[in-house]
């Protein structure tokens, strides 16, 4: 450096460049975000993966509900129909018979005393009664 008469030497000058960061730096940035992104897409494919499992699971669970619950339906049909038939047998069977019935008492016995015949209470209360012989006094004035 010239300043008026004097001369001075400050030194050498090293520049820099104006990127902080180095080549290393870059490359391990930048392989770690690649695998960073390999790892996301790995966990995407995986879910993909059970969820198509999943739908398709659940796909043959409501196709296997689905029959039995059309065979349930066909047997109930076939159930009915057969009560139907067998109602209708029994009935043309008590055309000409009636239905049989008990009369209230034998009813009340076999219900509430079943394999007891003479059994104390149905039988008929004996009940004496006793009139005492009321004399009627009358007096006369």
């Amino acid at each position: 450096i010239r300043a008026g008469g004097f001369e001075y030497s400050p030194g050498t000058l090293h520049i820099y460049s104006d990127s902080l960061l180095t080549l290393p730096a870059i490359i391990g940035i930048g392989g770690g975000g690649g695998l960073l992104l390999l790892v996301i897409i790995a966990v995407l494919i995986a879910y993909k993966r059970k969820s198509r499992d999943a739908d398709r699971t659940l796909k043959r669970l409501q196709l296997q509900m689905d029959n039995l619950e059309s065979r349930v339906a066909l047997e109930c049909k076939e159930a009915f129909a057969e009560l139907q038939t067998d109602i209708h047998e029994l009935t043309q069977e008590l055309d000409g018979a009636g239905i049989p019935f008990l009369d209230y008492r034998t009813y009340a016995m076999r219900v509430l005393f079943p394999g007891i015949e003479d059994h104390p209470v149905l039988k008929e209360m004996e009940v004496r009664v006793s009139t005492p012989s009321t004399k009627l006094h009358t007096e006369t004035n």
